[in-house]
């Protein structure tokens, strides 16, 4: 994670799905990445990129919609400090 002042954030789906949502820090870039360990597994999938680039991305946290979507939240400095708020399915 990005550290003691940004863990990672869990939540878990109506269907039992379990995600994590966190500040991947490679090479001094902050991503904001997700995993899901889908019901029943036991493992994550590979996590995927939710937010990337240059700039310091950190903070993130999720909730699933009931419509299976997830809705993410996370401070971007791209263009001074910002939230930024994304809704990403499968």
């Amino acid at each position: 994670t990005g550290g003691f002042f940004d863990p990672a954030r869990v939540t878990s789906a109506d269907s039992g799905d379990v995600w994590v949502v966190y500040t991947n820090d490679p090479a001094g870039s902050s991503d904001i990445r997700a995993a899901r360990r889908r019901a029943g597994q036991p493992a994550f999938d590979a996590s995927i990129a939710l937010a990337s680039g240059p700039a310091l991305q950190s903070a993130p946290d999720l909730e699933v919609g009931a419509d299976g979507k997830l809705h993410a939240v996370w401070i971007d400095e791209r263009d001074g400090r910002r939230v930024y708020y994304g809704r990403f399915t499968d």
